[in-house]
């Protein structure tokens, strides 16, 4: 339960959520997604190339209506009350983090 998570905890868990969903607004906003190619079968070298694939409206809706990004979505704006309280109370959780 979130009964037994401490502030910096609580803190830390919606920052990199915050951080996670804004990454991906981001990606869906310019409309590529991002895929790693496993090259191992053709190479002795340990290379995972990125590639980044257009995607359309159609596969943009299924994201954002998808469960997964709708839960990410949801702990953010449930927590950034929860961590605009606690920010007030402790100003150095934040830089803490950030450090």
């Amino acid at each position: 339960m979130i009964k037994s998570l401490d502030n910096t905890e609580i803190s830390c868990v919606y920052y990199q959520f915050k951080t996670h969903l804004e990454d991906l607004d981001n990606r869906l906003d310019s409309r590529v997604r991002t895929e790693r190619l496993d090259m191992s079968d053709y190479t002795e070298f340990t290379i995972q190339p990125v590639v980044f694939i257009p995607i359309g409206d159609q596969e943009i809706e299924q994201i954002r209506e998808s469960t997964y990004y709708k839960t990410i979505n949801s702990i953010v704006d449930k927590l950034s009350h929860i961590v605009e309280m606690i920010e007030e109370a402790e100003p150095n959780i934040k830089q803490s983090l950030e450090s």
